[in-house]
């Protein structure tokens, strides 16, 4: 696996030279389990001999156990944003900078923004949305 990814990174930078465009501007985003995903680019991204990639945003790192391999080392500016840990995603700071809107634990419901049952004014993203069969 990890030859793969070596070489869909490596024509990835033959990609970003062969249009003209500078790694210095790359900004990779994840969300959820892409959070592992961008965090191990950066870090193969180092391993190829380049300098490490400029920003790395990840949205809800999560799983817990595998969201632990992110490191502020990812990057030359690392961020992480915890919007609905609910016991799935991790909490813990894991990047230069990690925001908790609204504590990190679920968002509150504004008009039009969510569906929350009998009004809850917190929506649980981790909810199962369809009755069971």
């Amino acid at each position: 696996m990890i030859c793969r990814s070596s070489k869909s990174l490596q024509a990835e930078k033959g990609i970003l030279c062969r249009e003209g465009l500078s790694p210095s501007k790359v900004h990779v985003i994840g969300f959820s389990m892409g959070t592992i995903v961008s965090s191990k680019t950066g870090k193969m991204w180092q391993e190829l001999g380049q300098s490490p990639l400029p920003r790395l945003t990840l949205l809800d790192p999560c799983p817990v156990p595998e969201a632990l391999v992110i490191s502020p080392a990812d990057g030359l500016y690392v961020e992480a944003i915890h919007t609905s840990s609910q016991d799935t995603c991790s909490t813990e700071p894991l990047a230069h900078v990690d925001f908790y809107p609204n504590g990190g634990l679920a968002q509150v419901c504004g008009t039009g923004s969510c569906t929350c049952s009998g009004g809850a004014p917190v929506c649980n993203t981790g909810r199962r949305l369809l009755p069971d069969d």
